[in-house]
């Protein structure tokens, strides 16, 4: 969680979640590689959303399975 606090006092709190599998997880208890899996994975989507229908991007290489990366965590239909 990361705490953020205006220069008039204002302070916020605000924390990021992701969604594997069925579950949402909270982006900082994850370690390097899950962080960078999720960077790429948002990059990857973000892209094909952005060009739909025009463009198709992929990760090169490409990205491993998401069991691997979080194991014990089952594939959700938007994987």
């Amino acid at each position: 969680m990361i705490t953020l606090t205006t220069p008039q006092g204002w302070t916020f709190h605000s924390a990021a979640y992701v969604k594997v599998g069925d579950q949402w997880v909270d982006v900082d208890t994850l370690s390097a590689p899950q962080k960078q899996y999720i960077s790429a994975r948002l990059s990857e989507q973000a892209l094909n959303a952005a060009y739909a229908g025009r463009r198709v991007y992929r990760s090169q290489p490409p990205l491993p399975p998401v069991e691997t990366i979080f194991p014990g965590r089952k594939r959700s239909s938007g994987d």
